[in-house]
């Protein structure tokens, strides 16, 4: 199976704004993907004027916290200023072996959505401020305009859970490596710790 990959321009986010930042990206790339009975909240970032939609689902929100918590140790450990997230979704398929005697649980990923982000060190000005909200609203729509037409890929869906592809959210190991080296690292890794 081909893998759909879908690339978020890189946007530059000062610290004090990369957590909310982040968590707008995760949850509307989520909620494109979100097939199952979802119900849809509302949020409002108040320092950017700006409103986002996200599934209401604790699991989602869980690991889309986790993911950002890291991503944003992962930053100030390492003293990056650039880095990204990959967000991927696979489908699960039995596979059978030895003639239909055994049998095992793969994955196999069928899209992935890359987010590119550069810290920032300086505070915004006002204006700033809403040119960081306009790019933010740009990406959100980038995203909500491709989850919505690019969907030919997408395996069929067998159930009604809100999230019915395991999914992972993961940073790749240098900000150095660009797209190709985080598509071998999730190709050649071990099946993920998936829900």
């Amino acid at each position: 199976m081909n893998i759909q990959q879908f690339v978020v321009e890189n946007i530059e986010v000062p610290r004090s704004h990369i957590q909310e930042v982040l968590h707008c990206f995760l949850h509307s790339i989520m909620f494109t993907r979100a097939f199952g009975l979802v119900k849809p909240n509302d949020v409002y970032i108040d320092s950017l004027d700006l409103y986002y939609a996200k599934a209401d689902d604790g699991e989602i929100e869980k690991k889309i916290k986790a993911s950002v918590d890291s991503f944003i140790d992962n930053l100030t450990k390492k003293k990056l200023k650039k880095s990204q997230l990959l967000v991927s979704f696979f489908e699960k398929k039995q596979k059978s072996g030895f003639g239909g005697l055994t049998s095992k649980l793969e994955y196999s990923c069928w899209e992935q959505w890359v987010v590119n982000v550069s810290l920032l060190d300086a505070a915004l000005s006002p204006q700033g401020i809403i040119d960081l909200s306009t790019q933010v609203n740009k990406r959100v729509l980038y995203i909500m305009k491709v989850g919505n037409e690019s969907k030919a890929h997408i395996p069929p869906v067998t159930t009604k859970e809100v999230t019915p592809f395991p999914f992972e959210i993961s940073i790749p190991n240098s900000s150095e490596g660009g797209v190709m080296d985080m598509v071998w690292n999730i190709l050649k890794s071990p099946a993920p710790l998936l829900t």
